[in-house]
């Protein structure tokens, strides 16, 4: 709190209310937050990128322990925040496993939201290229456990097709060998989301050529290929 610039510190108020926080998380008393107590969390993600970290991994326990935490509106807030900052490795790493957590906690209510929400870390992609391996291969299992879902809208099915046909040229950047794994995820989501609406069929009929690493890849892709022809 002393290292950054007084429009940022935490009065003393604000120090107690955090303090707070931190200790019924840590009792897992699982109290519901209040306005006051996200605006002194998101209030700490303003500060330099140096420091930012322990207020991201703040987030992340909170999330898990306290049900409902945050709500869609508090997460879109927070995603333009993380837009907004540059983040060093270690805090990219925590960012990233909290707004894995939040995304899969508020995609069953999100409908046509899903770019809102993936956007924010398909952004971290550009700027970290150490981490893309890491960000592609989580955000990969994200859509593709997104893509299961019985009920998907087809304005979500489409939004979320945006999204992993973004994640599958970001493959193109990675290392050959390790991006098996996520290949195959984005190919399973978009083949998901490819037989559940007609309209998003007529959409990917001109899937984009992609190098496909290994056997099932090109199953996959075939059978999307097939799907799409065939228009019903």
């Amino acid at each position: 709190n002393d290292q950054v610039n007084d429009n940022l510190k935490l009065s003393d108020m604000e120090w107690k209310q955090l303090q707070q926080i931190i200790e019924n998380v840590g009792d897992n008393k699982g109290g519901a937050l209040t306005a006051s107590d996200k605006e002194v969390m998101t209030k700490l993600l303003s500060w330099p990128s140096h420091l930012v970290f322990p207020c991201l991994d703040l987030m992340r326990v909170v999330n898990r322990s306290v049900k409902d935490a945050f709500t869609l509106q508090d997460t879109l807030r927070i995603a333009k925040t993380f837009s907004d900052i540059t983040l060093n490795e270690k805090a990219i790493r925590v960012a990233l496993r909290l707004w894995v957590d939040i995304t899969v906690q508020y995609t069953e209510h999100c409908a046509g939201n899903y770019t809102e929400l993936f956007s924010p870390l398909v952004h971290l992609v550009n700027k970290s290229p150490n981490e893309k391996k890491f960000v592609v291969t989580l955000l990969s299992k994200v859509v593709h456990n997104i893509s299961c879902s019985s009920n998907m809208s087809e304005t979500s099915g489409s939004a979320l097709l945006d999204t992993a046909l973004t994640l599958l040229g970001e493959c193109e950047l990675i290392d050959e060998k390790l991006r098996v794994e996520p290949k195959t995820h984005l190919l399973v989501a978009i083949g998901n989301v490819a037989y559940c609406h007609q309209g998003i069929r007529e959409r990917i009929r001109d899937l984009p050529t992609t190098s496909l690493p290994n056997e099932k890849c090109r199953q996959i892709y075939n059978d999307i290929r097939s799907l799409c022809n065939l228009g019903n």
